[in-house]
């Protein structure tokens, strides 16, 4: 035979135990207070990393310059033959 359990009335609004210790006010203080994050150290890059980037920097920065005197000096040469080419064909016209 099963045990038949013993149904108990539940009570409404449970009350919480009355408090017989007040409270002091260092405690309640304590409890507002939230403890602040460590203040993390600023990472700086090591002087030679410094270095080393402004050095490529400059390189990068001389290479692109070269590229472009290049590139205006190709542009310059190829002008020149092609109005020297333009000429003898004016000259060959003429004739």
């Amino acid at each position: 035979k099963k045990k038949k359990k013993i149904k108990r009335a539940k009570k409404k609004n449970p009350q919480p135990p009355t408090q017989t210790k007040k409270k002091t006010k260092t405690n309640q203080n304590k409890k507002k207070k939230k403890p602040h994050p460590k203040p993390q150290p600023k990472k700086k890059t090591p002087i030679k990393k410094k270095k080393k980037q402004k050095k490529k920097k400059k390189k990068k920065k001389q290479k692109q310059k070269k590229n472009k005197t290049k590139k205006t000096q190709n542009h310059n040469k190829k002008k020149k033959t092609n109005q020297k080419k333009k000429k003898i064909k004016n000259k060959m016209k003429k004739k």
